[in-house]
């Protein structure tokens, strides 16, 4: 009688634990609609509660692992948004901060897997193509700001470094400008790339000072060069 009772109970919380991630995984699945009117596991406070009842069972689910990468990009998405406010209210970030991030976001797409459940081709393929869509409903202005501006810096330093390193060989480095240019000197500086570089950067959301400086003390020193040659 015991052990009926033992199997009774057994199965009964079975269902009720199957029960509980069932509706969660349909209430996770339906918030991935844009049309859906409930919105709660989209917010920080729904998937903590969701994340807290489901950690009470004595299972492990698929729908956890979902719920805790989309955990993460919420949390990802407030950093970002709080840059892009900052860069608006208070200027430029530094580049490092908005790397951060990107790095931060690439990381979490790449590395998307059962943390907790036994490796699953499957259900590892599930879970990455949750966390690629995720990206799209939970940050999809705030994703695409960050990888656009990330991609311009990297594009700007390095027209910056291959700008320096023509001008390593004459001794142009971080404070290390002659207050004099030759006419050999000069003939290997472009300036209007330099000028075209300084003109970008103020299109930039990240801001690139020691660069900057640099690249206006060359410009002086070969400005200074033709004034005085053409007096």
């Amino acid at each position: 009688e015991n052990t009926k009772d033992s199997i009774s109970m057994l199965s009964a919380n079975c269902y009720s634990h199957t029960h509980i991630v069932g509706n969660m995984a349909a209430k996770l699945s339906s918030s991935m609609q844009s049309t859906s009117k409930d919105t709660s596991l989209r917010t920080k406070e729904g998937v903590a509660s969701a994340l807290a009842e489901l950690r009470q069972l004595p299972i492990l689910s698929v729908v956890e692992e979902k719920l805790y990468y989309r955990n993460q990009l919420i949390d990802w998405n407030a950093k970002a948004l709080q840059m892009i406010e900052s860069t608006t209210t208070t200027g430029k970030q530094q580049f490092q901060t908005l790397e951060n991030l990107h790095t931060e976001l690439t990381s979490t797409l790449e590395m998307a897997k059962c943390q907790n459940v036994k490796p699953n081709e499957y259900i590892e393929r599930e879970v990455k193509w949750f966390v690629a869509e995720d990206v799209k409903l939970i940050c999809p202005e705030s994703g695409t700001w960050v990888r656009n501006q990330y991609k311009r810096g990297c594009d700007w330093r390095q027209n910056y470094f291959s700008i320096k390193s023509v001008l390593q060989p004459y001794g142009y480095n971080f404070g290390e400008i002659s207050t004099s240019a030759s006419a050999g000197i000069v003939s290997a500086i472009d300036v209007s790339r330099i000028k075209g570089l300084l003109v970008e950067h103020d299109t930039l959301a990240s801001c690139f000072v020691e660069e900057c400086n640099h690249l206006r003390e060359i410009e002086k020193v070969v400005d200074d060069w033709a004034a005085s040659v053409n007096q």
